[in-house]
């Protein structure tokens, strides 16, 4: 069985979404982190590093999307 691009599509777009909602999650530890007048260095630069990577994710699932949508 091979997937339609229709398929691939949804599945990109789902991958997407995901990314997105880890991305506000990781963001809103990032504020909650900054709030507590406490932050720990090592705690923020992981969150960035997660950011960054979640940038990256999204960055190669948008182009996958543009070659599906071709």
């Amino acid at each position: 069985m091979t997937l339609s691009t229709d398929d691939k599509l949804n599945i990109v777009n789902q991958k997407i979404r995901n990314v997105e909602y880890s991305k506000y999650s990781v963001e809103l530890e990032l504020r909650l982190e900054g709030a507590s007048g406490n932050s720990d260095a090592a705690v923020v630069a992981d969150l960035n590093t997660q950011i960054s990577n979640l940038d990256a994710k999204m960055s190669i699932l948008e182009a996958e999307k543009t070659l599906l949508e071709g």
